[in-house]
């Protein structure tokens, strides 16, 4: 009995050739970009370089971040959510849709302090532009 099951655990083995090996690293570098007239709406594929880095998409390491709590996931979201730049909202969207803020955290997603700064103003600047059109289409009607 006990040598039919060393038998069957010698049949069980896998050796290490029959396994396919994991490559190491971050997959290739997409070449593909969303600026295709034939697609009107850009896909995460198509905007979403994971080499880069999720706000301003460049290789560039000056001043770099790893986002790694839930703070810094909530004010990605909050940007997603905002942004007028529709390849960021893209880039954003998996942050936007999950109910975990550390979902960036997860994708391992890196930013530039700069580049977080620029789109912080540019929601903010959005807002009061569309903000003061509004007050001078309510005063013009007075």
């Amino acid at each position: 009995m006990n040598e039919q099951k060393g038998d069957m655990r010698r049949d069980k083995q896998v050796s290490v050739s029959d396994v396919k090996q994991k490559k190491k690293g971050r997959p290739s570098k997409s070449t593909s970009t969303c600026t295709s007239t034939s697609l009107p709406i850009c896909t995460r594929h198509h905007t979403f370089d994971k080499e880069m880095y999720v706000i301003c998409q460049e290789e560039t390491a000056d001043n770099l971040h790893d986002v790694s709590t839930e703070n810094m996931g909530a004010q990605l979201k909050a940007i997603g959510q905002q942004t007028t730049n529709e390849q960021l909202k893209v880039r954003l969207s998996n942050v936007v849709a999950s109910s975990d803020l550390l979902t960036a955290v997860a994708e391992d997603m890196k930013y530039h302090l700069l580049c977080l700064s620029h789109a912080k103003r540019d929601i903010e600047t959005y807002k009061r532009r569309r903000d003061n059109s509004q007050k001078m289409i309510l005063s013009s009607h007075s």
